[in-house]
C-alpha cells in the first residue's frame, strides 16, 4: 500500500516490456543531454570565434555530442540503481563509435561528413545490441 499522494508505477506485463521500457528512458535521457548540454557547448565555441563549428569541426562536434548524450544517460542508469560497470561498460558503448568514425575519417576511409552522419545509427545499433546482451539486467530495473 502506497502514501496517501503517492502513484504508484505500473510494473510492466513482461520482462520484454521492461527492456523496451528501460530503451526508450536511455534514449529519452540522451536526447535531454544533446539539448541541454549543446547549449553551453555551443556557446563556448562562439565565444572562440567558431559559431557553426559543427559544419567547421564535424569530428569535434561528434564527440562532443557523444558525450552529451553518454552523460546524462550514466547518471540515469546510476540512478536506476545499475553497477559501475555497466555504467562504463555502456558509456564504452556509446563512445567507441565516435572513435573508430574519428579515426576512419582522419586516415581517409570517409569523410568527416560522412562520419558524423554514421555516429548515431551505429550508436545506436550497439547501445540496443549491448542491451540485448545483458536484457537480464536491463529487464530487472523497473
Amino acid at each position: 500500500m502506497t502514501e496517501p499522494g503517492v502513484a504508484e508505477v505500473a510494473a510492466p506485463a513482461s520482462p520484454w516490456a521492461a527492456w523496451a521500457r528501460h530503451v526508450l528512458e536511455m534514449v529519452v535521457m540522451m536526447m535531454a543531454g544533446m539539448m541541454v548540454l549543446s547549449v553551453p557547448v555551443a556557446a563556448i565555441a562562439g565565444a572562440l570565434g567558431h559559431p557553426s563549428f559543427s559544419a567547421e569541426m564535424p569530428l569535434l562536434a561528434t564527440v562532443l555530442m557523444a558525450a552529451e548524450m553518454a552523460v546524462p544517460m550514466a547518471l540515469w542508469m546510476a540512478y536506476r540503481g545499475h553497477p559501475r560497470r555497466s555504467l562504463v561498460e555502456m558509456s564504452g558503448v556509446m563512445l567507441a563509435p565516435a572513435a573508430v568514425l574519428v579515426a576512419a575519417a582522419s586516415a581517409g576511409l570517409t569523410s568527416q561528413e560522412a562520419a558524423a552522419g554514421l555516429y548515431h545509427p551505429a550508436m545506436l545499433v550497439l547501445m540496443v545490441g549491448y542491451m540485448l546482451l545483458r536484457r537480464r539486467e536491463y529487464a530487472g530495473h523497473a
